[in-house]
């Protein structure tokens, strides 16, 4: 709603957005709707807000090689795991979690599309790598390898709870909605670094799956070279940052 915007950063020195906070989300970084107050339009403009420069604040890495996977958003590694079976249970926002729970819908027009392309056996075997956005993070996220879209996307329907009801991870709240570029349609060739979609109102958690490749192994690196662990250190509430942080863009 536009009134969001007044409500959210009021008159000049009545404003939340003190020069404390401005730094802590690196205020000059970002794009605005208008360089004066309210700065955005409301909420979920300020929420989704891009970067004024992205090809200096957050590169491509190897922009025209699949040798290297991009972050497909910023964010901590919350933990990844290897050679997940299709029963093989993981946790996710304090819920479980499985490669066939991920690979299912109740709609039966989504189960027959993730029948066809035989999801859940293509994935079988492969690696979890899960991620945690805290509010300060940029809530859009990138294509994270060339390639080419096999279909749609589709959102699996589940449940939206507006507070926390349920044991949650570190105080980690659950997105509203989420949106897919209109260029991320079934047989369009994508780059690494294309925008794919973005978190409205709220969203704190990542998941990326990779197929298992035979006589190739995952290793997980980060930006500097360095071997990023299983189970890192993790945020100690929903706007910490955890012992391994990740920028959009860069190598992992």
């Amino acid at each position: 709603h536009p009134e969001s915007g007044t409500e959210l950063f009021g008159k000049e020195g009545e404003q939340w957005l003190s020069d404390k906070a401005k730094a802590q989300y690196q205020f000059d970084d970002w794009a605005k709707d208008s360089e004066t107050l309210p700065y955005w339009k409301s909420w979920n403009s300020f929420f989704t807000r891009q970067f004024k420069d992205r090809a200096t604040q957050r590169p491509i890495a190897g922009p025209e090689s699949n040798q290297t996977v991009i972050s497909p958003n910023d964010g901590s590694v919350f933990r990844w795991q290897d050679n997940v079976l299709e029963t093989d249970v993981f946790w996710f926002k304090d819920m479980r979690y499985s490669i066939s729970d991920i690979l299912s819908s109740s709609y039966k027009e989504q189960q027959a599309l993730i029948d066809q392309y035989d999801l859940v056996n293509m994935f079988k075997g492969g690696t979890v790598f899960q991620t945690y956005l805290n509010p300060y993070n940029f809530h859009r996220w990138w294509v994270p390898v060339n390639g080419e879209v096999l279909f749609d996307p589709i959102v699996i329907p589940g449940d939206y709870f507006n507070k926390v009801v349920i044991p949650d991870f570190a105080g980690m709240g659950e997105v509203s909605t989420i949106s897919f570029d209109e260029a991320m349609k079934q047989g369009a060739s994508v780059q690494k670094g294309e925008e794919m979609g973005a978190f409205n109102y709220g969203g704190s958690s990542f998941v990326m799956i990779y197929q298992k490749m035979p006589n190739k192994k995952l290793v997980f690196i980060d930006a500097e070279g360095n071997l990023i662990p299983k189970e890192p250190i993790l945020p100690e509430g929903s706007a910490s940052v955890g012992g391994i942080t990740i920028n959009i863009g860069a190598q992992i």
